[in-house]
């Protein structure tokens, strides 16, 4: 779990696009191309791999793409999101009026939020929408872009600081958490981990930022 508080900028002596797939193996995002819809319903495919959109990703944004590849899985699971199927109808309850959000794509989950899953993902697909992200590629790049612009470059440049800003110098003391998830940085620091592990890389130099507390108790908590 030390992973948890690793600095997340891109390293070039130890990000490899061999160390994405390693993150992806067994997800929806194991494949050579991408094939998706388009704003007009039709379907095209990417010559490119999941593994290689976010690497790039991550090297054009100075973030960490095995960050951004954990990261994607944390927030789509099984890929079955309608926020990434290109294809998805909001009915506002009150005035009955749909709204077929064609061919938009929001792999970060960037401002889903709400009320209610339809309101979220409307949401989400609102920004898909404004921001142009009309592919998966596009969504990936704009998400890295996002992460880094409102969080790894603002002094959240760990697992850690963007689910617990304790760092003041980011202006948002103990706010501007990226996620709800509590168990976000348990559960993404170990999908890195297990990168690392297959890669056999762990006795490698890696930067962490460790946070220590003053007047804390003699002995830790019980892990609940």
């Amino acid at each position: 779990y030390i992973f948890a508080f690793e600095t997340l900028s891109f390293n070039e002596k130890v990000h490899t696009i061999e160390g994405v797939k390693a993150i992806l193996a067994g997800s929806f995002m194991d494949k050579d191309t991408i094939s998706f819809l388009n704003v007009e319903g039709g379907t095209e495919v990417l010559n490119k791999s999941y593994a290689q959109v976010i690497y790039e990703a991550g090297k054009i944004n100075n973030i960490s793409p095995y960050h951004l590849a954990a990261r994607i899985r944390q927030e789509q699971g099984n890929g079955g999101s309608s926020l990434i199927s290109g294809n998805y109808t909001y009915t506002d309850t009150e005035t009955g009026v749909s709204t077929t959000y064609l061919g938009y794509y929001n792999y970060f989950n960037v401002a889903a939020s709400g009320t209610s899953s339809p309101e979220i993902i409307k949401r989400g697909l609102e920004k898909a929408k404004s921001s142009g992200w009309t592919n998966p590629e596009y969504s990936i790049h704009g998400g890295a872009a996002f992460l880094k612009g409102g969080y790894i470059g603002n002094y959240q440049d760990t697992l850690y600081l963007q689910k617990y800003s304790v760092d003041s110098s980011s202006g948002s003391l103990y706010g501007h958490q990226y996620q709800q998830n509590i168990s976000a940085p348990y559960t993404e620091s170990l999908d890195v981990y297990d990168a690392y592990e297959s890669l056999g890389i762990l006795n490698n130099s890696f930067n962490f930022i460790v946070p220590i507390y003053e007047n804390m108790p003699t002995t830790a908590s019980i892990k609940p």
